[in-house]
């Protein structure tokens, strides 16, 4: 009989001699492992199977099958130097090392998940082993699926002899793909975009505006989801399928997504943004579709560009010049020689400073009656002087108001200038859509 390794056994004998003296002998002794192979065998099941994915899909045992003893020849591998166990005339009875197995789906999560099954097993009719599977989509609860799947089973002989069987069950995936709403998506040099559509209260047109805000942005208005004809898939759950954007730009602070909507309220003059499509089962888990998102794809470089609600300041004619004539103080209002203007996109543009002032509306210039245009769009001001350039001894005639913008120059001791004097100053204005400053100098001549 077998003598199994790594195991103790004990034999007893009784010798007679000369039919007078019985002599008993206990023996015992251990086995070992020898020089058999012990580095595992792999063996690659058959060639890939490739089935067409789709929802919930289940594969049954036996729907694909190979023999093990006429297509994989494993036997014959596995007799190679190393037993497989009883031997009855010229049949392996090896069932008790190709018990029914589950192998774990590199996604899944924890062990013996039942989503995808690699089975040995024993034809009931045929005196035959073969390999199949088994999958079950509905039964993962987590993850993103993958296209190329390795079911592997591994299991040890009697004598230590360690076994692998390889699978590869392979998807290809239903034709799915985004198309652009050609009133909301356009293309230029930099690729397909969309723009933020700015949300004045009460429209954009009015003169009597009182706040402003921006659109969120949905982005499953900007696109549709067609099949392989084209056609536009007027019910995506129907078919399983889930779209979902998401915010490429790595630095977009205050520029959310939330359920496909863009709250734009940062500076940033774009977003990347990429499209993407899944087939959904019930549990929730997905399989990621490929698409005209994805790299060197027609939407790749798709963006969404923000809304910027104020214009760039500009010098109104030529930088402040004063000429020292008398004795007494020279004042310079910074807003006396900037235009600003919002902007208004299909609609009028209206000031924001005015007579050296920032604008209060009046219910006809552009802004309700009584409301400051720095609280409409959240306006924050500096200013800045930069007297570096000025002589200590000078510097003490100059005062510069941060809060105001007014530069003002003491004259009053009734000395001629002799020297021309140049003093840089800035206007910033800093708002959740932007930045934008502006500088200029103001010359002290004679």
């Amino acid at each position: 009989s077998k003598v199994e390794w790594e195991n103790e056994y004990s034999t007893k004998f009784t010798y007679s001699y000369a039919d007078q003296i019985d002599v008993e002998l206990n023996i015992s002794f251990n086995t070992k492992n020898g020089d058999r192979n012990r580095e595992a065998i792999e063996i690659d099941w058959s060639e890939p199977t490739v089935v067409e994915f789709q929802k919930d899909m289940t594969i049954l045992p036996n729907a694909y099958k190979t023999s093990l003893v006429t297509d994989l020849n494993l036997f014959d591998q596995l007799k190679e130097g190393n037993y497989l166990g009883d031997v009855e005339g010229m049949t392996m009875t090896a069932t008790e090392y190709l018990k029914d197995v589950i192998t774990t789906h590199e996604m899944a999560v924890g062990a013996g998940n039942p989503g995808a099954f690699l089975v040995l097993r024993k034809t009931p009719s045929e005196d035959d082993y073969f390999c199949t599977f088994k999958y079950d989509y509905s039964k993962f609860t987590s993850g993103i699926l993958l296209t190329e799947n390795l079911l592997e089973r591994t299991f040890t002989t009697w004598y230590g002899q360690e076994i692998k069987i390889r699978h590869n069950l392979n998807f290809t995936l239903p034709k799915y793909d985004f198309a652009e709403v050609p009133v909301y998506v356009a293309e230029n040099e930099n690729g397909f975009y969309s723009n933020v559509m700015g949300k004045y209260d009460p429209v954009i047109t009015s003169n009597k505006v009182s706040a402003f805000s921006v659109d969120n942005v949905i982005l499953t208005s900007a696109f549709n989801v067609i099949d392989s004809e084209g056609n536009v898939v007027p019910d995506l759950s129907s078919e399983g399928l889930v779209q979902e954007f998401e915010i490429e730009t790595a630095e977009h602070a205050g520029i959310t997504m939330t359920d496909n909507v863009i709250s734009y309220y940062g500076k940033n003059e774009y977003v990347d943004v990429k499209g993407n499509l899944y087939i959904e089962n019930t549990g929730g888990i997905r399989m990621k579709l490929p698409t005209s998102f994805d790299e060197n794809g027609k939407f790749a470089s798709y963006r969404v560009n923000r809304y910027d609600p104020i214009g760039t300041p500009v010098l109104k004619g030529t930088a402040p010049v004063i000429k020292v004539t008398d004795s007494k103080v020279y004042s310079v209002n910074m807003l006396d020689y900037i235009i600003l203007k919002d902007y208004r996109d299909g609609g009028n543009t209206y000031d924001l400073i005015s007579g050296g002032s920032w604008v209060v509306g009046n219910g006809s210039n552009g802004y309700a009656a009584g409301v400051d245009v720095t609280s409409v769009y959240g306006l924050h001001i500096e200013y800045s002087a930069v007297m570096d350039g000025i002589h200590a001894s000078v510097r003490k005639f100059f005062t510069f108001d941060d809060s105001t913008g007014v530069l003002k120059f003491d004259a009053s001791a009734n000395l001629a200038l002799l020297n021309v004097i140049e003093i840089p100053v800035t206007m910033t204005i800093d708002y959740t859509w932007g930045s934008k400053d502006i500088t200029f100098n103001v010359t002290i001549t004679k």
